[in-house]
């Protein structure tokens, strides 16, 4: 049943994503045709050629904002029409758990936002290839990861990476279901009790992991001329603050399951 729930909620947000991604890869391709027939600088004499790639350009730029913030939006707009809507009934009647109806919505939500990122990274291609050589490219991106594995994250950069990418992944997603929901336990302003909620979210959790950060950089001498010191340092901040957002999004997924079930009454 998991497996029905996570293809329904892909449909839903494929109705959107889909075009959105079809539109950036479109306008990359669109973008690098015109310039190479135009021989575009930014200072062309040819006002249509120079209207044409700024309307191109202006596309694809929105586009690229779409994958960053829209995409979220969307996952928003299903879970609130999923399960605080009219079409909450339906869904919260099937024979499945509240944990499922959860879960389903992070994993397709997961999925979307790899997909966006994906995106993103391909629409450089038709930009930059033929301009840039693929073995400088894979060679800068070598040397950007060394120089952060050195300086920065020392022999915990992997771990660190893995976890930072998983817990964004399913963290920014569990913050707004959490919110939303909460916001629902205010009838006459939900929208209200929505950003209220993620203000307060924002400001808790901000203002603990600067204090957790600001304890372990304390607590710790660093030299800053010795780099394995500092490295060693950051490494244990950053895996504190993991393990902090770790424990938020935890608290935050059981209120948020606990509300639906007790509180809402939607069943």
């Amino acid at each position: 049943m998991l497996g029905k729930l996570i293809k329904y909620d892909l449909k839903a947000l494929s109705r959107f994503v889909l075009p959105l991604f079809a539109v950036l890869i479109g306008s990359s391709i669109a973008l690098r045709i015109c310039v190479e027939i135009f021989k575009f600088d930014g200072a062309g004499s040819n006002i249509i050629a120079s209207i044409l790639v700024f309307v191109i350009a202006f596309v694809y730029v929105i586009s690229l904002l779409g994958c960053g913030f829209a995409v979220y939006i969307m996952i928003a707009l299903n879970y609130h029409k999923s399960l605080m809507s009219d079409r909450g009934y339906f869904y919260l009647t099937l024979p499945v758990t509240h944990d499922m109806h959860l879960i389903s919505k992070l994993l397709a939500g997961a999925a979307v936002i790899i997909l966006s990122a994906v995106a993103f990274v391909v629409s450089f291609l038709p930009l930059f290839v033929g301009n840039i050589a693929l073995p400088d490219v894979l060679k800068f991106i070598s040397d950007g990861w060394e120089l952060i594995r050195t300086y920065m994250l020392a022999k915990n950069g992997v771990l660190i990476i893995i976890l930072t990418v998983f817990v964004a992944l399913f963290g920014s997603q569990i913050v707004i279901f959490f919110c939303i929901t909460l916001g629902q336990l205010m009838p006459n302003h939900r929208i209200l009790g929505a950003f209220l909620a993620f203000i307060g979210h924002l400001i808790l959790s901000r203002t603990i992991s600067s204090i957790f950060a600001s304890i372990g950089f304390k607590n710790t001498l660093i030299d800053i001329y010795d780099m394995d010191i500092l490295a060693e340092t950051l490494s244990s901040v950053l895996l504190t603050t993991i393990i902090y957002y770790v424990v938020i999004y935890a608290i935050e997924y059981v209120a948020t399951r606990m509300v639906l079930k007790y509180k809402l009454n939607i069943e």
